[in-house]
């Protein structure tokens, strides 16, 4: 979602920031990302997370991803159409 809204490959985030976002241990965070670098969907190095691979990512993600898409493009339009 961050991704898509700044429009960019790029996020410059910590592991740690991402458990403090999320709740979640440090470990968690590291584990997941050691995931999807094993499956070529991102690329981490220190501070910084690289999409490679956006549909792989969204096919990784849970439903959430798709629902809260939709859900932003339905209430943008309907406030462009209010304005």
């Amino acid at each position: 979602m961050t991704g898509d809204r700044m429009e960019s490959d790029h996020l410059n985030v910590t592991q740690d920031f991402l458990s403090n976002m999320l709740g979640v241990r440090r470990e968690a965070v590291n584990r997941a990302t050691r995931s999807l670098e094993r499956s070529g969907i991102v690329a981490n190095s220190r501070g910084t997370v690289k999409v490679m691979d956006h549909a792989g990512l969204e096919k990784a993600a849970c439903i959430c991803y798709s629902v809260i898409r939709d859900e932003e493009k339905r209430v943008l339009s309907a406030e462009a159409e209010h304005s």
